[in-house]
């Protein structure tokens, strides 16, 4: 099936190994993780080595993260950013917990894009799919040419591997 819609309601927390948070899973497949990670409290991430990886706050006041020995960089909501799965990388809540969006993937090229509400648009002559989504409900679509296109009626984050 191209299109799965996949629940948020649906998704079943998983503590972190250092409890500094949880993990609800999207979807996982051979090559790639989109996960919720909710932050509770600074503390290292997890590593996964020969993988991409970018982090987008959904909500809270941001993060700093420190990779390998790199300077802390600040990671304000809604901007993606990208880092190497496999560095060392630890994290300071800049204002209490957060939630992340979090792709994790071997793709060479993966690209998180935000989209304010009804920004995508279906190309001409193609027909649009609608699907009632709640907040943090994903839709999957894997055979995007031969699949309609969706229209979000409010923000959204487009995942593209």
């Amino acid at each position: 099936m191209p299109v799965e819609h996949l629940r948020a309601a649906d998704r079943h927390p998983t503590p972190w190994r250092n409890g500094g948070g949880v993990t609800r899973e999207v979807v996982s497949t051979d090559f790639s993780r989109v996960s919720l990670a909710e932050i509770a409290a600074d503390g290292p991430f997890s590593a996964f080595p020969d993988q991409q990886r970018i982090l987008t706050v959904l909500s809270g006041e941001g993060i700093e993260l420190t990779i390998g020995d790199a300077p802390p960089v600040v990671v304000p909501p809604l901007q993606p950013f990208a880092f190497p799965g496999g560095a060392a990388t630890a994290c300071r809540l800049l204002g209490g917990p957060v939630t992340a969006l979090n792709l994790i993937t071997r793709h060479p090229d993966p690209a998180i894009t935000l989209h304010p509400p009804a920004a995508l648009h279906p190309a001409p002559g193609r027909p649009h799919l609608a699907i009632d989504l709640t907040t943090l409900d994903a839709t999957l679509i894997t055979h995007p040419s031969t699949t309609p296109t969706p229209t979000p009626a409010g923000p959204c984050a487009v995942l593209t591997l």
